[in-house]
């Protein structure tokens, strides 16, 4: 499993090489080493290699998880793989659907601001619910899709226009 994190603004990749006998985390292509935690949430501990390990506490904040560990406070974010798709495809303007499915909810309404991550649609998929979100700060400028729709993956789901420029 393969996904990218941003941290402080710096955007790693991290691989899980392996899960058994334990967890192997490759970071930005380097030699795997072993991790884990221990703990709970009030008490946590983080092991990276058979001789660090870190006293970790954590504050979400939305899709951001503030991360304190020897003296230094970090931000933390993983990446939403949609979006970085829709970014390097250029679709910015078009809310795409990772997989085919229906419309559960429609959140958000033709000519209402938007603001990257807001969420403008519920969608499902084999018993699966995602929350489809605005790529970028907008007004939608269509929705194409109302509550029990049916789609095919890459359907565009909503368009956004950018803001009026006295906005």
């Amino acid at each position: 499993m393969t996904f990218r994190l941003d941290l402080d603004g710096t955007i790693h990749t991290i691989d899980i090489a392996a899960r058994k006998p334990e967890i192997l985390v490759e970071i930005d292509g380097r030699a795997p080493v072993e991790a884990g935690c221990s703990g709970n949430r009030n008490d946590l501990y983080v092991e990276v290699g058979p001789e660090d390990t870190f006293k970790v506490a954590t504050a979400q904040d939305g899709d951001l998880t503030w991360v304190r560990m020897n003296g230094r406070t970090f931000r933390v974010r993983i990446e939403d793989p949609v979006a970085a798709a829709q970014d390097s495809a250029g679709g910015n303007d078009d809310i795409r659907a990772p997989m085919p499915g229906t419309v559960i909810e429609v959140l958000k309404a033709a000519g209402d601001r938007v603001s990257r991550g807001d969420k403008v649609m519920t969608i499902e998929s084999m018993k699966l619910q995602t929350s489809l979100a605005a790529p970028r700060d907008g007004v939608l400028a269509e929705v194409l899709h109302a509550v029990g729709d049916t789609f095919n993956k890459d359907a565009t789901i909503a368009r956004l226009e950018p803001l009026a420029e006295d906005d």
